[in-house]
């Protein structure tokens, strides 16, 4: 029954969209039903192939610390060309950025708790920060 259910719902999906359409009669019924086959198919592999959920959550880490890595690296960017632009009105601006950066490691410690599950990559984030904060601080 339930399986039925969700049969329907997609049906009611693409019958909305088809409802919705403004030229119904150039809508593209092949690549709605090429997404529906490909997403049963990805379904299935994640169902009944053993060891496809592990591999879809390996991708899946990758990705992520794909993301972080280019996070990252616009952060760093970011604060180059601030240091460049405000260089000309403050001298060592790059210090005084790095500095106020590194004062917002405390705040940050308790969002990334907050916002993103416990792993092994944020412990050791946390020790850094720590570890740059006990430094700045032991600089003054």
């Amino acid at each position: 029954m339930l399986a039925l259910q969700a049969v329907l719902g997609l049906c009611v999906f693409v019958a909305i969209a088809w409802v919705l359409s403004e030229h119904r009669w150039l809508f593209p019924w092949r690549a709605v039903l090429a997404g529906l086959v490909l997403q049963f198919g990805i379904a299935s592999v994640l169902l009944l192939v053993p060891g496809a959920q592990q591999a879809f959550l390996w991708l899946n880490q990758l990705v992520i610390a794909l993301m972080t890595v280019g996070m990252a690296t616009l952060a760093g960017t970011m604060l180059v060309l601030y240091a460049t632009v405000i260089g000309a009105v403050l001298d060592d601006a790059l210090g005084h950025l790095i500095i106020a950066s590194l004062r917002r490691c405390s705040a940050s410690r308790p969002c990334s708790t907050k916002w993103l599950p416990t792993s092994n990559w944020q412990h050791s984030t946390r020790r850094c920060c720590q570890r740059a904060a006990s430094a700045f601080w032991s600089m003054r």
